[in-house]
């Protein structure tokens, strides 16, 4: 059979490509994503905006992920063999709110039906977010979320959210029982509004400086952009597609 690989990495590389593609397409740019929730919301709007990104394509990064999505996988299907499985891997949209989730699972722990959510973290993740607290805040935002338009709308008899880590270089495994507050949904929702917002005025959010500005793909792009209140989308997004080609890395 020919092709024009010349190795299986290389395949594989192309592969990760084509997933990440059919996912944009699956997907597309009318929602707000789940996962995205309290993070800058710059960088939401500019997902969603499709700006360009530019850099290095890191591919050992996706592979991380799609490891990750393989032991979510053995995990589900271990659950529906002992018989505790409601649902999986199921989208959740709300059009009014342009928002777009997809969780992982729904299980019956103790006569109670539970939504979880499950998180692999390299053992340097692992440790950092264990010193910290044990439970990363957008991952309760993202988990939150799941919850709260599931009983809205699909099971109104959901009593609890469990985080589940697993450190997939040690197998060390970290499960909580995640609580919300009235307020910390109607946050939640309000963040989405906010988004929203914005989005219909057509104005870029101000920028929000925290940890994850140093692996935002839009690092570059915002550093060109002035902070300000009436900086536009449309400009954004034109700015970014003056950016020096993309490269890749291993």
């Amino acid at each position: 059979m020919k092709n024009k690989f010349e190795t299986i990495d290389e395949a594989l590389c192309e592969y990760m490509d084509n997933v990440g593609r059919r996912t944009t397409i699956q997907r597309g740019y009318n929602y707000w994503a789940a996962s995205s929730l309290g993070k800058c919301k710059r960088y939401q709007t500019l997902v969603r905006a499709n700006a360009a990104t530019y850099g290095e394509v890191n591919y050992a990064w996706r592979n991380a992920a799609q490891d990750g999505h393989s032991s979510h996988e053995w995990r589900q299907k271990a659950l529906e063999d002992l018989g505790i499985m409601e649902s999986k891997e199921l989208p959740i949209v709300d059009e009014d709110l342009c928002y777009r989730g997809h969780y992982d699972l729904v299980v019956w722990l103790k006569g109670k039906l539970i939504v979880g959510d499950i998180k692999t973290q390299n053992n340097r993740a692992f440790r950092a977010r264990d010193r910290a607290g044990g439970i990363d805040p957008c991952h309760k935002r993202q988990l939150g979320s799941y919850f709260y338009f599931l009983k809205r709308d699909v099971y109104p008899n959901l009593s609890g959210a469990h985080l589940y880590y697993i450190n997939k270089n040690t197998g060390e495994r970290q499960e909580y029982k995640v609580f919300f507050e009235r307020g910390f949904l109607t946050d939640v929702i309000n963040e989405l509004k906010s988004l929203n917002k914005h989005w219909e005025k057509g104005i870029l959010p101000k920028k929000e400086v925290d940890n994850f500005c140093y692996i935002c793909p839009f690092s570059n792009l915002c550093k060109g952009l002035l902070n300000k209140k009436d900086t536009t989308i449309k400009d954004a997004v034109q700015r970014s597609l003056s950016q020096p080609a993309s490269t890749e890395t291993k």
